[in-house]
């Protein structure tokens, strides 16, 4: 599978960073190389849109009320910005990766402040 490494943004919020954060002893290439994978690959962006629609429009076709209904247009309208403000940020440049050292890690099982 390969990735676009112009095309894609780091992860900016703490919890987002966390979560994506591989861990310590893991070496910084291959780390980039994880994130990079993680944020910039289509593959995953095409999954998650499929299924966030599908549960919506599951829902929305058995409940068959307004909010169901407007919550299954507004996850059609976010999966179609998604990609345009992709290409937006990907013309700035991709983000810096955070420092390793600054960078909470899953295996400290807390968020820096």
């Amino acid at each position: 599978m390969q990735s676009d490494e112009g095309l894609y943004s780091a992860p900016r919020w703490r919890l987002t960073r966390w979560l994506a954060e591989p861990g310590l002893g893991v070496p910084d290439d291959i780390r980039a190389a994880l994130i990079v994978q993680l944020y910039g690959s289509l593959p995953v962006f095409a999954a998650g849109a499929v299924n966030t629609i599908a549960v919506a429009a599951v829902i929305a076709g058995r409940k068959q009320t307004a909010p169901f209904i407007v919550w299954l247009v507004m996850e059609i309208a976010i999966c179609l910005a998604r990609p345009r403000r992709a290409r937006q940020r990907a013309s700035q440049g991709p983000c810096p990766l955070p420092d390793a050292d600054r960078s909470s890690s899953p295996a400290r099982g807390r968020l820096e402040r």
